[in-house]
């Protein structure tokens, strides 16, 4: 835990690479500090060969569930290469979350419920 307290608070954007469970531990743990307005760096996914496009469509049918914030896909782009990393990181500009709206609307509604 204080491993991954120390890579969150040293860093100025998180590029992840495809990897194990650790790695979408870390992935996922970013994204809801990010949705909690916790932190305001962007977050870069390394699609090798695919391999993040699964998760971006689970964050697709969460934000469609009304679970995740449409204003997440801000935050994150599922780039095919290292310098499209870089490039959405050096162009990131944070949108300013409104701390009384994180846990407004249909956050938390029944699953299924439209």
């Amino acid at each position: 835990m204080q491993r991954k307290l120390g890579l969150y608070e040293a860093g100025d954007a998180f590029i992840a690479l495809p990897g194990g469970l650790g790695t979408l531990d870390e992935v996922m743990e970013v994204l809801a500090l990010r949705q909690l307005n916790i932190h305001s760096k962007p977050v870069a996914l390394l699609n090798t060969r695919g391999y993040f496009g699964r998760f971006e469509e689970l964050i697709r049918h969460s934000i469609e569930e009304g679970f995740v914030r449409q204003e997440i896909l801000s935050d994150i782009a599922v780039v095919d290469t290292p310098e499209k990393a870089i490039e959405f990181v050096e162009n990131y500009k944070p949108v300013e979350k409104n701390k009384e709206e994180i846990w407004s609307g249909d956050m938390g509604r029944e699953v299924g419920e439209r």
